[in-house]
């Protein structure tokens, strides 16, 4: 039997030869290396390929589950993947609210009711037709075929797609040449500084994503970060991604309880509303807000990220 694979190990030993080799003109990735990844490599997969609208993706380890927005119909339903039991279903509420879906859904693929499940609720599971395995992969064409059946207003994920100028970056790189340097993080648009944030820490406690990012009904999106075991240690960084910039930071009153932290802030920052803030001149850079969460993790008594070595 195969070894399930972490997103890290997935990533250093697959993703990143298949860049040098895409950037040389060979492709040799098979579609299947997905169906490798763990539930936490999946999660990893999905936040880096898709950008999440209304609601975040959400790990519920307790019983080994990931929980993934689809459709929004004044509010997201979901889908449930268990990577115990190899189950892929969705809410009967959903089918109730848009009956077609669920007719559409049925001529693709197989759907049975579920029963309940630990909320009581009933649930349909998503199967191949053919009786085939359900796998990570299978979890993707279930996504992407129901993102082609509905409204761009009622998708809750948004497939990325390959920026010219990052792709231009990933064959300098592949062939040695490294021409991005520590400071043009400033540049990097939202969901790049995601994966950038992602890169930089590692979790070493608690439970679930420690950084995490969506996007609002309205013109925010915004990075969550959980910097402490402690409830409420949180900075959320907020965004503008029509003027791509962030307008401001909001630091969790509990991080105020430190006096180096609010010491910090006051030196370069000042209240905007509530409990945000922005720079006392100038723009909050991306860069700042690196500066701020490091300084920050050495403070915070029960930090759950750490800057990787």
């Amino acid at each position: 039997m195969s070894k399930i694979k972490t997103f890290k190990e997935y990533i250093k030993e697959n993703l990143w030869s298949d860049l040098q080799d895409r950037s040389s003109g060979e492709v040799i990735r098979k579609e299947d290396d997905v169906n490798l990844l763990d539930l936490e490599g999946m999660y990893e997969y999905l936040n880096s390929h898709y950008r999440t609208k209304y609601t975040l993706i959400t790990i519920i380890e307790k019983y080994n589950e990931m929980i993934i927005p689809i459709v929004y119909r004044s509010y997201p339903y979901y889908i449930t993947v268990d990577f115990t039991k190899h189950h892929i279903s969705v809410q009967d509420s959903l089918f109730l609210v848009m009956p077609d879906l669920m007719y559409i859904i049925e001529k693709e693929f197989k759907l049975s009711k579920y029963g309940t499940r630990f909320d009581q609720s009933i649930r349909f599971r998503i199967e191949p037709k053919d009786g085939s395995e359900t796998t990570n992969r299978f979890l993707l064409d279930v996504i992407d075929f129901i993102n082609s059946k509905i409204s761009t207003q009622k998708k809750c994920l948004i497939k990325k797609r390959l920026n010219e100028n990052l792709w231009a970056d990933l064959q300098d790189r592949s062939s040695g040449e490294i021409t991005r340097k520590e400071d043009d993080i400033n540049h990097l648009e939202f969901d790049e500084f995601f994966v950038y944030l992602k890169d930089r820490y590692e979790k070493i406690n608690g439970r679930g994503a420690q950084i995490g990012h969506f996007r609002s009904l309205y013109i925010l999106s915004i990075l969550n970060i959980v910097l402490s075991i402690e409830k409420g240690e949180n900075i959320y960084i907020k965004y503008d991604e029509n003027k791509h910039q962030i307008l401001y930071l909001e630091i969790s009153n509990a991080l105020l309880r430190y006096p180096k932290i609010k010491q910090k802030l006051e030196q370069n920052y000042k209240r905007y509303m509530h409990d945000s803030v922005v720079k006392k001149s100038g723009k909050i850079t991306n860069q700042d807000c690196v500066n701020l969460i490091d300084y920050f993790l050495d403070v915070v008594d029960k930090p759950v990220l750490k800057k990787k070595s």
